[in-house]
Parts: C-alpha cells; sequence; structure tokens
C-alpha cells in the first residue's frame, strides 16, 4: 500500500459504507436520520456557543473560567518556568 492510498484508506472505507446503508435503507428511515441530525444541530450548537460565551466549561470541575483568568494562568505558567 503506497502512502497516498494509506491516508486515503479510511476515507474510501466510510463512503462504500456509506453507499450500503443508504442502499439498504427505506426513504423514511433516511428521512428521520436527517431531521434528527438537524434538530440535534439546532439545540446543540447555541447552547454549546452560549456556554463558551458564559465561560462555562462543562469539563472542568470548578465551572466556570473567563478568558482574563486563562490568560493569567497563562502568564503564570510561563514566570514560573
Amino acid at each position: 500500500m503506497t502512502g497516498k492510498s494509506a491516508i486515503l484508506s479510511p476515507f474510501h472505507c466510510f463512503i462504500h459504507l456509506y453507499e450500503d446503508i443508504l442502499s439498504a435503507a427505506r426513504s423514511q428511515d433516511i428521512l428521520r436520520m436527517f431531521v434528527g441530525l438537524l434538530c440535534g444541530w439546532w439545540i446543540y450548537v447555541p447552547v454549546h456557543e452560549l456556554m463558551h460565551a458564559d465561560g462555562i466549561d462543562p469539563l472542568r470541575k470548578s465551572g466556570i473560567q473567563t478568558l482574563e483568568d486563562r490568560f493569567l494562568q497563562l502568564i503564570e505558567k510561563e514566570n514560573q518556568c
């Protein structure tokens, strides 16, 4: 396998798998899938971005960190070195 084909192999596998799934599915199933994707997108993205705007990071235990706090932490780390 050459370098180029090794890099493109996952994409080719995905495309073939996607084609197989779409050819086996009914049009109603495909429509339900896209409606679910659109609903999820229109709910998830605004909530996610609003959390960023408020400085809420769900992976942090403290919950809230402003950009200024992050900047000050970076400066403190650089000064410690």
